[in-house]
């Protein structure tokens, strides 16, 4: 017996899961507060599928932060010419040290063939 159907974790949004996931945390120090005092739970395989239900609210709500997160093709397009850009203008950048190098070395006259 779930706790929480699969079905209904796609239709909760992150409050909801959040609220639920503060529910059963709280549920876990109750559990946990019997066991420390040795007093016998009226369910004991509760404690495994609550274990496991929090586990799931946290997969499903990292997986909610990372599709929200996800670039559209566009966007990683943009991001890539950028990088480019970046990349020719450092290349721009060393042949004009280079140069500037040359001319220093040979005071500034060049040789003529």
């Amino acid at each position: 017996m779930a706790i929480i159907k699969k079905s209904e974790f796609g239709s909760m949004n992150k409050e909801q899961l959040n609220i639920k996931l503060e529910e059963l945390k709280k549920e876990m120090v109750k559990i946990n507060t019997q066991l420390s005092s040795h007093t016998s739970l009226e369910n004991p395989g509760r404690v495994k599928l609550i274990k496991k239900t929090i586990a799931k609210i946290h997969t499903i709500s990292t997986q909610k932060k990372k599709s929200t997160k996800e670039k559209t093709p566009t966007e990683k397009k943009e991001k890539i010419s950028e990088t480019k850009k970046t990349i020719q203008i450092k290349k721009i950048a060393k042949k004009i040290q280079a140069k500037e190098i040359i001319k220093k070395t040979t005071g500034g006259k060049t040789k003529k063939t």
